[in-house]
């Protein structure tokens, strides 16, 4: 018998975990890192740490390699399991690895969908569940998502706004999500 994968969860930071404002927002925090600060709510944070069982988290930002070395650490992110492939902390989403040939711009197509990170987020996903949490989906990328659940491949893309970041409702989303896997 094989064994069922996890979902995966696509997460940015920049817009979401770390909104874009130097406005006090209820529940988050800043918290140091060694060139700046970042804004956090750690009710969230606590709940990725919660959740590490139930999906296999991806950092899929432009903070790259950055999100384990300083983004990760400075909010109290636990690692993961030493079963996953990338190890024991978060794996990294490495989209220049994936594909070398193309640059890493906004307007990269698929199959008729825009955008900079999609092409590479369903290519990693292949045939598995996953949800895609990032501040920057449009209406054509929702769509998209919503053919691959017709097809049987459950797909949410969440965009919250960039300006609040998560709020506690983004996480019922999510927890409904994996409730209908």
């Amino acid at each position: 018998m094989t064994e069922k994968k996890k979902p995966l969860f696509y997460m940015d930071i920049d817009g979401v975990l770390n909104p874009f404002t130097s406005k006090k927002i209820e529940g988050y925090s800043w918290f140091e890192l060694n060139a700046g600060k970042v804004l956090a709510n750690k009710s969230h944070i606590d709940w990725i740490n919660a959740n590490q069982d139930n999906f296999d988290f991806v950092w899929a930002t432009s903070w790259e390699l950055q999100a384990n070395k300083h983004f990760a650490p400075a909010v109290g992110l636990e690692p993961f399991s030493e079963t996953l492939l990338f190890g024991n902390e978060y794996p990294h989403l490495d989209f220049k690895e994936i594909y070398p040939n193309d640059s890493i711009k906004f307007g990269l197509v698929l199959n008729g969908y825009f955008g900079h990170k999609i092409k590479w987020v369903a290519a990693h996903a292949k045939d598995r569940p996953f949800i895609f949490c990032d501040d920057l989906l449009t209406e054509r990328e929702e769509q998209w998502a919503k053919e691959r659940t017709q097809d049987g491949i459950p797909t949410l893309f969440h965009s919250p706004l960039r300006y609040d970041g998560l709020v506690d409702r983004d996480l019922k989303i999510f927890e409904s999500f994996l409730d209908q896997l």
